[in-house]
């Protein structure tokens, strides 16, 4: 998702790199990104290095996140936004949320909010809100989160993926029935929604409809077969047929 994020971006920041050529260096930078990253990190700093201004800083810091080195890209990325105030508001939001997302996944949500608040600043967006909305809810802030999560729906539409970080905000608030709609809701958006049927195995064993409980987080390790979800389900599974 964040690959795909980085070559939506691509093309305003190749500009501020200067003509056509960048724009395909950008291009080319990013694929090199997924076949060799360590040689995409090089490049792309000698092309920092001689001008390649944003769209160069840019590429090295999803090298940077391609190697693991995700605090760096996270840090790169924050960097550009502030240094490079000639590119669009909105692209900056952008490079933001990207920041905080790489905060996220280094389970340091106080760096992620902080950087979210920057992009919301320079444009608040469903995305922006939804990203919020998961860095409270890391922090175990769901009321908070809920907040952000009603304004994103209202002011960008309904995401399966919104709709299922505001189920298990509501589950986590006791607000059990509003929860399963959410999951109802993100499922018929996404009929085969691994994720939604773990979540809604939770709601109705929080419910003490073992049954249905159960129903559901077998549908879970149906549709995702050696996968975390799948793991997940089988514990919860196993923890409820034990009485935990």
């Amino acid at each position: 998702m964040r690959a795909v994020r980085a070559i939506c971006l691509g093309a305003a920041m190749a500009a501020m790199a200067g003509g056509a050529r960048a724009v395909e260096d950008y291009d080319n930078c990013i694929a090199l990104v997924a076949a060799d990253p360590a040689r995409a990190e090089a490049e792309a700093a000698t092309w920092a290095n001689f001008g390649g201004g944003p769209a160069a800083r840019h590429c090295r810091a999803m090298a940077f996140a391609a190697l693991g080195a995700t605090r760096r890209a996270a840090e790169e990325l924050t960097e550009i936004a502030f240094v490079a105030r000639d590119l669009p508001e909105e692209t900056r939001a952008e490079i933001l949320l990207q920041a905080a997302g790489f905060f996220l996944d280094l389970q340091e949500p106080d760096a992620g909010l902080r950087v979210t608040e920057q992009a919301m600043r320079l444009k608040t967006t469903g995305e922006t809100l939804t990203m919020r909305a998961r860095l409270r809810a890391a922090k175990g802030q769901y009321g908070a989160a809920l907040g952000d999560l009603d304004a994103a729906i209202a002011q960008a539409g309904p995401t399966a993926d919104r709709l299922m970080l505001r189920a298990t905000a509501r589950r986590e608030e006791g607000r059990l029935l509003e929860a399963r709609q959410d999951v109802i809701w993100a499922l018929e958006l996404e009929p085969d929604l691994p994720i939604a049927y773990l979540e809604l195995g939770r709601i109705e064993q929080a419910q003490s409809a073992k049954d249905r409980a159960r129903d559901a987080y077998m549908r879970a390790i149906e549709l995702d077969p050696g996968g975390d979800i799948a793991a997940s389900a089988r514990l919860s599974l196993q923890r409820m047929e034990l009485g935990d």
